[in-house]
C-alpha cells in the first residue's frame, strides 16, 4: 500500500544521510558515493568486533570481510541513521578512516 516509489525515495533519503554522516566521520566506504540502494558497506579494521559493538546497541548489521554492511528499508527512520552514526562515532578506532 505504500507504493514502490515511496519505498525507493525513503531508502534513498536514508542511504544518502547515512553515507554523508559516514563521510563527515571520515569513515571509508566500500559503497560508491552515487549509490542510492539500501546497502552501505563501511571499511573496518576489525569488522567482527564492530559487529559485536553494534549488536550490543540493538543495531543489526552484517560483516563482509573488511566491511560492516548496513541495510536500510522503508521501516527505518532518520533516527535509525543517527543512532547508527552515533555508534560508529563511539568506536572510530575500529573503522578505516581517511
Amino acid at each position: 500500500g505504500i507504493g514502490m516509489e515511496n519505498v525507493a525515495a525513503q531508502v534513498e533519503r536514508l542511504t544518502r544521510a547515512f553515507m554523508e554522516g559516514a563521510r563527515e566521520l571520515r569513515i571509508e566506504s566500500k559503497t560508491p558515493a552515487s549509490s542510492v540502494g539500501p546497502l552501505v558497506v563501511l571499511r573496518s579494521h576489525d569488522a567482527p568486533a564492530m559487529l559485536v559493538k553494534l549488536t550490543a546497541r540493538g543495531i543489526v548489521v552484517s560483516t563482509r570481510r573488511d566491511g560492516v554492511r548496513f541495510a536500510f528499508h522503508v521501516y527505518n527512520t532518520m533516527d535509525d541513521v543517527h543512532t547508527a552514526l552515533a555508534a560508529l562515532e563511539d568506536h572510530l578506532d575500529l573503522m578505516v578512516r581517511s
